[in-house]
């Protein structure tokens, strides 16, 4: 015969853990709910009369020191939609009198935003290919001003006449100027290119002398610059 006390104390203990266990449930739910709202989708931000070209690539930036811009790099050139205003639902204008977006040559890949030139105002490099008969097209630099750009790429890059497709920014020899590699796929030559940013007037040397980097022959799509031994000096996987 069992002891009423032991019967009270059970029947309390089973209790306890169904409730404990309800609170756990609970609380993973909580969780699960907290998880699924980090991130809200807003389908129709850029209109709905903008239908899904094969989007290559996508650069926010703040070049106007204003509400964030972004870049749309497309294969029929690109859109550009300054997203704002802050701490409200958000929406998006499109900017249509840029040279990025007038700029209708070329087929671009990629994209990366630097201030290259250290005057505070956001620049951007747009590696392009391109298809034939167009076999004219340049890779685009483009200065930031206080609320436009210009393309300087023939100033400051000279004639590039190869097929860009991956980009990245680092100062590579530290010198405290942002440097430039641009992967190439299909190149007529088969290498990549490193530009030296180490003129001080905003023109650029292409490194022919770097090593594998830019005499490997092959079919690069992308590139990352990063710091992997933490050595303090910019390594680069391509």
């Amino acid at each position: 015969m069992s002891n009423p006390k032991q019967v009270v104390l059970l029947r309390r203990l089973r209790a306890f853990w169904g409730i404990a266990h309800l609170a756990v449930l609970l609380l993973s739910a909580i969780k699960s709910q907290a998880a699924a709202q980090l991130f809200t989708e807003y389908p129709n931000i850029f209109g709905t009369s903008n239908p899904a070209y094969s989007i290559s690539g996508v650069l926010w930036g703040n070049y106007e020191n204003g509400n964030i811009d972004i870049l749309l790099l497309r294969q029929t050139g690109v859109l550009q939609f300054r997203v704002g205003p802050a701490n409200q639902l958000p929406s998006a204008t499109q900017i249509t009198n840029t040279p990025i977006v007038k700029d209708l040559t070329g087929v671009p890949n990629s994209g990366a935003w630097a201030d290259y030139n250290n005057d505070s105002q956001l620049d951007v490099f747009i590696s392009k290919t391109w298809s034939a008969p167009d076999t004219n097209t340049l890779n685009a630099l483009y200065r930031g001003t206080a609320n436009n750009f210009t393309n300087i790429t023939l100033q400051s890059l000279g004639t590039n006449l190869f097929k860009g497709s991956g980009c990245a920014w680092a100062d590579f020899d530290r010198d405290g100027w942002l440097d430039l590699f641009v992967a190439s796929a299909s190149d007529s030559n088969g290498v990549c290119y490193l530009y030296h940013n180490n003129n001080g007037d905003g023109t650029f040397t292409r490194m022919l002398a770097a090593g594998s980097i830019v005499t490997d022959h092959w079919n690069a799509y992308g590139c990352a610059w990063g710091d992997y031994d933490n050595d303090g000096w910019p390594d680069l996987f391509v």
